[in-house]
């Protein structure tokens, strides 16, 4: 068992873990920001912790908040903006 930490006070990101299996890493956006249009070569998971994003692939965009847990498909292109100050997790599968 191994037991992680979120840092409160990063101002972009940190990995949390990242071996041959997984990478997970936390990510702090503040309102309005956003993460460019991008793809993942890994599924991937991504859990709001707090605040609320719109998430967006190419056919729509979905608002997460912390009652909600979004997946994506390996290669899955996709977009993200803070609606309000917020963090995720993005739990990346390698394999």
């Amino acid at each position: 068992m191994q037991l992680y930490t979120l840092n409160q006070e990063i101002e972009l990101f940190e990995v949390l873990v990242d071996n041959e299996d997984q990478k997970i890493v936390h990510i702090h956006l503040l309102a309005d920001k956003e993460i460019k249009r991008h793809k993942s070569d890994f599924l991937v998971t991504v859990i709001v912790v707090s605040g609320e994003i719109a998430f967006s692939n190419d056919e729509k965009t979905e608002i997460l908040n912390p009652n909600t847990i979004l997946t994506l498909e390996r290669g899955e292109f996709h977009a993200l903006k803070a609606l309000k100050n917020s963090e995720i997790i993005v739990h990346q599968q390698k394999k």
